[in-house]
This record gives C-alpha cells, sequence and structure tokens, in this order.
C-alpha cells in the first residue's frame, strides 16, 4: 500500500502548480479521491512511456474472444527496467521512461476520453498481473465528489 504522507505531499505539490485557483480548488477538492485510489496501489512513484512531448503511449489491448471488442489503456510501471522493456520491445526509437508520481498521473489521466484504463504493473517482470484503475469510473468518482462539495465555490 503506497504511504498516505508521500501521497498527500504530491498532493498538496499538484495543488501548489495549478495553473489557476478553479484547477487548484478542483485538484484540492478531489484529492480525497486520487489518494484513496493511490492507496490501493503499492508504489508511489511509477514509470510511463511517452514520447519526448511527454506524452504517454497508450497501448490498444484486444479480445481474443471478441475481436471487435477492444479497450486503450496506459501502462505504469514500478521500476525503469520493466519500463525499458516495453519501450524498447515497441521498436520507436523517440520513445522515452518518465517518472511520476502517482497523484500526478490519476490527474493527468482523468481529462483523456479514449483511454479506458490505467495498468499498475506492481512488480519487476510481472507484466501480466497488473491493477487496473479504470478512467471513466475514477472520473465519475471525482466528478460526484466535485457535486457534493460546489457549495464550496
Amino acid at each position: 500500500m503506497a504511504s498516505r504522507p508521500i501521497l498527500e505531499k504530491q498532493l498538496a505539490k499538484l495543488v501548489r502548480g495549478a495553473p489557476d485557483p478553479p484547477s487548484a480548488f478542483a485538484c484540492q477538492t478531489i484529492g480525497a479521491v486520487l489518494v484513496a485510489t493511490a492507496e490501493k496501489l503499492t508504489h508511489t512513484h511509477y514509470f510511463l512511456v511517452t514520447d519526448r512531448a511527454s506524452q504517454w503511449q497508450l497501448v490498444t489491448l484486444n479480445n481474443v474472444q471478441a475481436p471487435e471488442q477492444y479497450k486503450t489503456v496506459i501502462y505504469a510501471f514500478a521500476d525503469s527496467t520493466t519500463a525499458n522493456i516495453e519501450r524498447l520491445q515497441s521498436g520507436a526509437q523517440e520513445l522515452l521512461c518518465q517518472r511520476l508520481p502517482v497523484i500526478e498521473i490519476l490527474w493527468r489521466a482523468l481529462p483523456l476520453n479514449k483511454v479506458d484504463s490505467l495498468i499498475f504493473f506492481e512488480e519487476k517482470f510481472q507484466n501480466d498481473r497488473g491493477k487496473e484503475i479504470n478512467i471513466p469510473q475514477l472520473y465519475r468518482k471525482c466528478q460526484q465528489y466535485l457535486g457534493q462539495n460546489s457549495t464550496i465555490v
């Protein structure tokens, strides 16, 4: 389980770095949802495969039994070695591995409406067992939380 004090520091840094007061307020308000979600994970930082503009690499997963069904995911790795293996296997020379705080990953994933899930791989070389965070579901939880706290604005 990720450490709550570290997650709360990550949240505070995200709030301080918000581009404007409404963004800071939204981030602070849904912070409890982000921290609760991050606490289900093992690590406080993960490595993502990105391009040089820090755009996250998207992976399309196909359903073997129903090929017309697929979902788009983003992989997050607990260590740089596994992330680099994934990067190298893609064959794209311009890709990098970027270490990010888990709270920032969750926050930045919220507006990605074309992405279904984040898959967090908790152990080195264990790419067949990840923890899935459904992004639309997380978004709905955050929207509900913002709605409950909108009288503060």
